[in-house]
């Protein structure tokens, strides 16, 4: 839940609050004083948001006043990013959690799309299976993404019982990989747009390999390598930091993750960190375990495999597991010399799976990116490449725009 923030009732934010919300910092502290009185605690439960199925809803949308005020038009996007976001932060009497300020920034966003006030919109938790389902299910558009979500081992962390090549390290990282239950994780808590990964290579990259079975959630097998790596039943085995950034669905996915671990016998701590203060931290090898993911830079393997496990790149050019094999050094740098493609993805293929055996990381998912897009809005034409609008990868898609009907 979240709570105390400046709103009137609970169906919709006070027009103070946004004006505060929208005020230049140093205007802030004075208005929020001058409106205190006017504040009232309530709470709303993020398991149970606003109506958002595409019928309406209950907060109503801004009117065009409001967007003026707020600078809100099809160009600028201000008081829902900027305003509620970040701006929101510095006042003091408005106490609201990471994830309550960007589920207020997402409903309010909703409206603003079904007010028609944008064209397209990333789909965010709660909106796809409701949609999907809804009179406005042809609204919802999904392709695969061209990316893959994991959790990496560092894998030169002093200290960690997961670092190092030896055979009670590789056993343990194999036991955690054992003990994750994905299917869980893609259909139940991320409600379907993402499914269990089988490998690096995502659907859509030259060299992935379908036919590879994801890894199983097999507690029993998870627990028979924990005993072989020295830990039976997790005796003796220190719990690592598990570090994850505030966005989306970040936190419950570490909590269930940790909960799959706990089940087995493996213990992790859970540290989460705002993005500004996360980002840098793989890449100086701070944290033993972290949440991550790669997007195609271009569609192609070598940006999955060379970027990210050739021990050159190890640090902040990519490879932040710190992975070394001079075996699949070798086999990388022979495949950017060979010049028959085929027996370039069979170079990069034995490469992956090398890597696969090596388990430098929790691989946990592959995905699709979904979003709403007005009927009007015709050649749409998705890359993969983080282009769900909310992505940084793909930023402009030139469209067409059908008037010749009101849509």
């Amino acid at each position: 839940t979240y709570a105390s923030c400046a709103r009137k009732s609970a169906t919709r934010p006070a027009r103070y609050f946004l004006m505060a919300a929208s005020l230049p910092a140093t205007k802030r502290s004075a208005r929020c004083a001058s409106w205190r009185k006017g504040f009232v605690s309530v709470t709303v439960s993020t398991g149970a948001p606003l109506d958002d199925d595409g019928k309406g809803g209950t907060w109503p949308a801004l009117t065009s006043a409001e967007r003026a005020t707020f600078g809100i038009t099809h160009k600028r996007k201000q008081i829902l990013e900027s305003c509620v976001l970040q701006r929101v932060k510095a006042i003091k009497k408005c106490k609201i959690s990471d994830e309550g300020m960007a589920h207020m920034a997402d409903v309010l966003q909703l409206e603003e799309y079904k007010a028609g006030n944008f064209d397209v919109l990333a789909v965010t938790q709660g909106i796809y299976p409701k949609w999907s389902k809804s009179n406005r299910a042809n609204e919802v558009k999904s392709w695969p993404s061209l990316a893959v979500q994991y959790y990496g081992f560092n894998l030169e962390k002093e200290g960690s019982p997961y670092a190092g090549d030896s055979d009670s390290a590789r056993k343990l990282r194999e036991a955690v990989n054992l003990a994750v239950d994905r299917t869980f994780l893609g259909d139940v808590l991320l409600e379907g747009r993402f499914y269990p990964a089988n490998g690096i290579l995502p659907p859509g990259i030259r060299g992935h390999d379908a036919s590879r079975p994801a890894y199983s959630h097999d507690p029993d097998g998870a627990k028979a390598l924990l005993a072989e790596a020295g830990f039976p039943g997790g005796e003796g085995l220190k719990p690592v930091d598990l570090w994850f950034n505030t966005q989306g669905d970040n936190a419950k996915i570490a909590q269930a993750v940790q909960q799959d671990l706990k089940s087995v016998g493996i213990p992790i701590d859970l540290k989460m960190l705002d993005w500004g203060a996360f980002i840098e931290a793989p890449d100086s090898g701070e944290p033993p375990f972290f949440r991550l993911g790669w997007v195609a830079d271009y569609p192609d393997p070598e940006n999955f495999l060379t970027f990210l496990f050739h021990s050159r790149n190890k640090g902040p050019n990519g490879n932040v597991s710190f992975y070394g094999d001079e075996k699949v050094d070798e086999l990388l740098d022979q495949s950017n010399l060979v010049t028959d493609m085929d027996e370039r993805i069979a170079l990069l293929q034995e490469a992956e799976q090398r890597i696969l055996t090596d388990s430098p990381w929790l691989v946990l998912r592959f995905g699709r990116e979904t979003v709403l897009l007005k009927p009007y809005v015709k050649n749409f034409n998705a890359t993969g490449m983080c282009d769900d609008v909310q992505g940084n990868h793909v930023r402009w898609h030139l469209v067409e725009l059908d008037t010749s009907s009101d849509q």
